[in-house]
């Protein structure tokens, strides 16, 4: 579980990375920063805002046939924006779009449910790479589904990020997505037992 409210982060500065199981891995780009609070989030989470892209990456572990990623957010003028805050696996990529609505490709997917800005949600998300399947869940509502690339393999990190989605579009520091409350696990089947008869 990642929460960023330890104290090896401060509030007004970036998250510390590494490779330990309580922080991201890398900032890919941007600098998103960690606040005292946001909206209902009011235990240090960390804060995206329309400036440039911001991203952050948790690497995973290879060869576990199936991953689950749940968190909470909240935004504020996200909708309607030119901005996504985006949540990726190599694939799928789940975007909470700036027209109020979420994506995912390929189109002839389960269409996902929608959200609405200053109110507190929660995620989560199963990626099974052993049977080519993805649910996404919104406040527990019934989950959407849809199918995994076969190409790409196993899982190998998570990225979350916040960016414009058309060209040319001009930073908005208003555009804000913070996110806590993070777990990333594993779901490894148990070995099946074996009787043996004499």
């Amino acid at each position: 579980s990642v929460d960023f409210n330890g104290p090896q982060n401060q509030e007004g500065q970036p998250p510390v990375t590494g490779m330990g199981p309580q922080t991201p891995s890398r900032i890919v780009s941007g600098s998103p920063t960690v606040v005292s609070s946001f909206g209902h989030l009011t235990d240090q989470p960390l804060l995206f805002t329309g400036i440039d892209i911001q991203q952050i990456e948790f690497d995973l572990g290879r060869g576990v046939p199936s991953y689950f990623l749940e968190f909470d957010f909240e935004t504020q003028n996200l909708n309607p924006s030119l901005f996504a805050f985006t949540t990726f696996f190599n694939y799928p990529r789940f975007s909470l779009h700036g027209l109020g609505y979420i994506s995912v490709p390929p189109a002839n997917s389960t269409p996902l449910p929608d959200w609405t800005d200053d109110e507190l949600h929660h995620v989560h998300i199963d990626v099974d790479v052993a049977h080519g399947t993805w649910s996404f869940q919104l406040d527990n509502r019934a989950p959407a589904t849809g199918v995994l690339d076969a190409s790409t393999g196993d899982v190998q990190s998570i990225h979350m990020r916040l960016s414009a989605w058309r060209a040319f579009t001009p930073d908005d520091p208003t555009v804000q997505v913070a996110i806590d409350n993070i777990v990333i696990g594993t779901l490894v089947p148990e070995p099946s037992s074996c009787v043996l008869f004499a």
